[in-house]
């Protein structure tokens, strides 16, 4: 894990810095794999906060960008938004269906019906098959 922390128009802070690690060792530890992070916090002419967050790891990208009169407001809510871009992907890759196994009659679940004892009974041609 890689974490580095960018300041603009702001004086460097350790505090920060220890936020940033201990947020990104709670998103590692979820997601399971080497992460590469950078976190730019910059000081706007407004006088709000503002906090650019990206990791990256083998395969993919998030990104997460929110401003706020707070730093820690701002750096929360982004993590937060980076959390729930994570979390969308995993729950995407789980409940997605491989069209392989489609064709393959062990994983359809169609040699279960047709091994079943109350089937046996049943010609091939009444079972609604899917082709």
């Amino acid at each position: 894990m890689r974490v580095k922390t960018c300041f603009k128009n702001l004086k460097t802070s350790k505090f920060l810095d220890s936020r940033v690690k201990e947020e990104v060792t709670k998103i590692s530890q979820i997601y399971g794999s080497k992460l590469d992070v950078n976190v730019i916090f910059s000081k706007k002419s407004s006088g709000k906060f503002e906090t650019n967050i990206t990791l990256k790891d083998k395969k993919n990208q998030y990104h997460a960008t929110n401003t706020n009169e707070n730093v820690l407001a701002a750096l929360n809510e982004s993590m937060v938004k980076v959390k729930n871009q994570i979390q969308k992907k995993r729950t995407k890759y789980k409940n997605r269906i491989n069209k392989r196994n489609l064709t393959n009659p062990k994983r359809t679940g169609l040699l279960r019906l047709l091994n079943e004892e109350q089937y046996e009974e049943v010609p091939y041609h009444e079972l609604d098959l899917v082709s």
